[in-house]
């Protein structure tokens, strides 16, 4: 028998058969692998622990704007998010049985009331107010874009009031306010009144009784759409019929005018107590034995979007009167002789004086257009209106809610006191236009002098860039703030002003119906 040829291993150099020599070196191999890996288990449990590296997915990091509360939201959080604002929203409506169950009807929201309240017996109004509509408007409406002042818009003009040089005088002005300026391409001509309850809101967003109520409880002043949203839902509530039936019950996406009315029944519709006082140099109607409300702004806007009638009249010689406009600039009312409009502003006039003190005179047009001679009479009567009553009023009105007993004294002594009121800004309305009083102003030049009363108002017409860097210059504000009583030539004024304090029950019910205080000459 043959001897098997041997071989011997590459590995070890013993010599064995060739059958066999393979797997004899294969497990040569197989040794040094079981020894690599047990060398590399050890090393890897002589290491420290060590978290697991996690990979962020892309989509996590995305962030999105909230409707309701304006932050921003990690978009995996988003969900838990909005299901926190429908509980929140749910709560605050009263949609939840066991909610109803646990409270008194004394602390009951106001907006609760939406759901159960009867309305208007108007065959075009629903019976009840569904609870999803306010819902839809709570959730839906938008943030106002308004330039923010970090130094507060008050706070600037108090500075500027005590950088006059005029030392005797006495001067009363209300809170916190934001300015709302009308825009051009979206409400200019016509939004004036949506920008007072604008200003008018933001203060009444610093009283934490208003703030709770206030359009839905969200915190902020809604844009002109959805606060005409709010003001078709007081409609449908049955809050001032009359102007629901002059607008037919729409107004949301109308570029119409608003007065005073529609502002009381809008802030009336979330509980708030909005009083109307009317000044008129004429005797109103009378309906039932009071006079009624002066629904003269309700007119339908000119084409022109102009806020004031353009108008003059051309008396014997050269000379002519621009009815019903007065000068920005100086007070001078009516104008006389030649009249500059402005281009950029709205319901901006200069009267030939002025205009020549103008640095950009590029901006302004001369406007000729003459009426009828006939109209010469309204004119002579109107420069004869007396306002005394009016100033008296907004001066009472503010300096009645100076808490400082001292304050109130220093008012007084003609010393360049100035006092802040606790009273909201007054939305000031006249034909045409309106306007905030933010504060009144009392100055004599001597003691045997006649006194000078001025009202601070801030105009929507004006631009807020515009009046910042007037007040933050100390240079040319008082043509923006000031208005003499001199200006006051218009035959009809009203203003609406808020109580503190909501309205519950028997007393909301009889908020629906508009009344107004009247004081004639």
């Amino acid at each position: 028998m043959e001897e098997e040829i041997r071989s011997s291993c590459p590995l070890c150099g013993c010599f064995h058969p060739l059958s066999t020599l393979e797997k004899h070196v294969n497990s040569h191999l197989d040794e040094d692998e079981s020894a690599r890996d047990q060398a590399l288990a050890l090393e890897l449990a002589s290491l420290p622990d060590v978290s697991p590296i996690k990979v962020s997915e892309p989509w996590k990091l995305s962030k999105v704007t909230c409707s309701f509360c304006q932050e921003l939201i990690p978009l995996e959080e988003w969900e838990s998010h909005d299901v926190m604002h429908e509980i929140q929203l749910e709560e605050f409506i009263g949609d939840r049985p066991d909610q109803d169950n646990c409270k008194n009807d004394k602390e009951e929201n106001p907006l609760k009331k939406f759901r159960t309240e009867e309305c208007a017996s108007t065959s075009r109004i629903p019976h009840s107010v569904s609870v999803r509509s306010v819902q839809s408007i709570v959730l839906n409406q938008k943030k106002e874009e308004y330039r923010r002042v970090n130094e507060g818009i008050m706070n600037l003009i108090r500075d500027c009031l005590y950088s006059e040089k005029e030392s005797s005088c006495s001067t009363v002005i209300t809170g916190y306010l934001d300015h709302f300026e009308s825009c051009a391409f979206e409400d200019v001509g016509w939004g004036c009144g949506w920008r007072n309850i604008q200003m008018l809101g933001s203060h009444l967003l610093t009283h934490h009784w208003a703030k709770e109520v206030l359009f839905g409880g969200v915190g902020f002043v809604p844009d002109i759409p959805s606060l005409q949203q709010w003001l078709e839902l007081a409609w449908t509530c049955g809050f001032d019929e009359h102007g629901a039936e002059f607008y037919q019950f729409k107004i949301h996406g109308c570029r119409e005018w608003i007065g005073t009315t529609e502002c009381a029944a809008l802030f009336r519709s979330f509980g708030l107590r909005a009083r109307i006082v009317d000044f008129s140099s004429a005797v109103r109607k009378l309906e039932n034995g009071q006079a009624t409300i002066d629904r003269w702004f309700q007119r339908k806007v000119p084409e022109s979007g102009n806020a004031q009638n353009k108008m003059s009249v051309q008396l014997p010689g050269t000379n002519k009167i621009h009815l019903n406009v007065e000068c920005d600039a100086c007070g001078a009312y009516p104008i006389k002789g030649k009249r500059y409009k402005s281009k950029k502003k709205e319901n901006y006039d200069l009267c030939s004086s002025c205009i020549l003190q103008e640095t950009k005179q590029q901006d302004y047009e001369e406007l000729t257009s003459c009426r009828s001679a006939s109209l010469k009479q309204e004119a002579v009567k109107d420069e004869n209106v007396n306002h005394e009553h009016l100033i008296k009023w907004v001066w009472d009105y503010f300096i009645d809610h100076v808490s400082s007993p001292v304050s109130k004294a220093c008012l007084d002594l003609f010393q360049g006191h100035i006092a802040t009121s606790g009273s909201t800004p007054l939305y000031f309305q006249h034909q045409g236009h309106s306007r905030t009083i933010v504060g009144v102003q009392r100055r004599k030049k001597h003691a045997a002098s006649n006194e000078e009363v001025f009202l601070l108002v801030l105009d929507p017409s004006n631009k807020t860039e515009e009046l910042l860097q007037s007040l933050r210059s100390k240079r040319n504000w008082q043509k923006l703030i000031k208005r003499g009583v001199h200006t006051l030539k218009k035959r009809s004024y009203q203003v609406c002003y808020v109580e503190p304090g909501i309205a519950e029950g028997q007393e909301l019910q009889e908020l629906k119906i508009l009344k107004s205080e009247h004081f004639y000459n």
